[in-house]
């Protein structure tokens, strides 16, 4: 009975540290991108170019899975960049931002370029 109460506690502990974790997962997602000097310098790229952000980056959670040793989670995070003007271009730059470990805070950045899957016949 009292293995079974401890059991019972365990697990309500683990679902609520998970909703607090996964509530901020989107915005450790976004800080960890927007801190890379990867990302920094794609976009100071694109503002010399003449693009600026008009809007924040997004994030979506795009895998996760937890354990006994923690939770690992990997989101896509994107910002759209574009031109003033009558004929405005716009860009992106994207990264896929992964956190593993006990603490699952976000601590890896890869650029990513985004491409139209080929059409399958």
């Amino acid at each position: 009975m009292r293995r079974a109460l401890f059991s019972m506690l365990a697990v309500v502990a683990v679902l609520g540290v998970g909703a607090k974790t996964k509530a901020a997962e989107k915005e450790d997602f976004i800080e960890r991108f927007k801190s890379s000097p990867e990302v920094h310098k794609a976009l100071e790229s694109l503002k010399s170019a003449g693009f600026s952000s008009h809007q924040s980056p997004e994030a979506l959670i795009v895998a996760g899975s937890c354990g006994v040793a923690g939770c690992s989670s990997t989101a896509l995070v994107v910002e759209v960049v574009q031109t003033s003007g009558v004929n405005s271009q716009t860009r992106y730059v994207a990264a896929l931002v992964e956190a593993s470990g006990p603490s699952g805070v976000p601590d890896q950045v890869s650029l990513i370029q985004l491409a139209p899957c080929p059409k399958t016949p």
